[in-house]
């Protein structure tokens, strides 16, 4: 993180004038960082964010709202006289999270716009078919690189880092409403 930041700052270029408000739907896969009990699979990530671009700094802030399911397999023990039996079944682990977010763009209003950024928020931990770990509300910190492409498009990986089994690796894709190059207007010809 501290090379990417380095690097940033050493690259960046002044940021063209884009309207304020954006606004970004996003969905795409997320890796668990440990097993789920005995398994763990890919899940879903759903998100959406809302950015106020700061007037002539590179950088925007905003809330976002994002649900995470990631796949686990749990077992239960049943007695039957003189036999236990194992039963795996399936069972998913969901985040819902409503964070404050910051970012920083290297070429905000360009074509290609790296950028890194981070939310802080709460989200809600449930877990479906499962009763060894109860539903908590948890603190929820997640750190995000990637790039915006033709003003519309972003490619990003994230870190969902909360509670124990339902943390994960994100990668998604969005869609960008706003936030593109305002027109400079041109001025009048003193010839005419």
């Amino acid at each position: 993180m501290v090379a990417l930041l380095a690097t940033m700052a050493v690259s960046a270029t002044k940021p063209l004038d884009v309207s304020r408000i954006e606004v970004e739907v996003k969905g795409g896969t997320n890796i668990p960082f440990k097993a789920i009990h005995y398994g763990s699979k890919a899940g879903l990530t759903l998100g959406v964010d809302a950015r106020y671009n700061l007037k002539d700094m590179p950088f925007d802030v905003g809330v976002s709202f994002l649900a995470n399911w990631a796949q686990g397999e749990g077992l239960t023990e049943f007695v039957d006289v003189d036999e236990i039996i194992y039963t795996i079944y399936a069972c998913r682990h969901r985040t819902l999270a409503g964070l404050i977010t910051g970012g920083y763009n290297l070429r905000r209003g360009y074509k290609v716009n790296p950028y890194a950024g981070i939310g802080i928020g709460i989200g809600g931990t449930s877990i479906w078919k499962d009763s060894l770990l109860p539903n908590a509300v948890k603190a929820v910190f997640v750190p995000k690189v990637g790039v915006e492409l033709m003003y519309n498009f972003r490619l990003e990986v994230s870190a969902l880092v909360t509670r124990n089994h339902f943390n994960s690796l994100n990668f998604t894709l969005g869609v960008v409403f706003g936030g593109r190059p305002k027109k400079v207007k041109a001025l009048p010809d003193a010839n005419n």
